[in-house]
């Protein structure tokens, strides 16, 4: 998740000064969530890509 973070580090910025400043919990909430949504369509992305890749060398062993 912190690929994710570090990659939007604005708004991340920005919806941590909206909490602090303001008590906007649901936008940051709401944020942190899809952050953990996208990191792991990503994270399954580059694995399938990784079992895909082995798959075309014969002798490779998938785990």
């Amino acid at each position: 998740m912190s690929r994710y973070i570090m990659d939007q580090k604005a708004d991340n910025y920005a919806l941590l000064a909206g909490m602090s400043q303001r008590g906007d919990w649901k936008s940051w909430l709401l944020y942190m969530l899809w952050a953990v949504e996208a990191t792991g369509v990503l994270m399954t992305y580059d694995k399938i890509n990784d079992l895909v890749a082995r798959r075309s060398f014969p002798g490779t062993t998938i785990i």
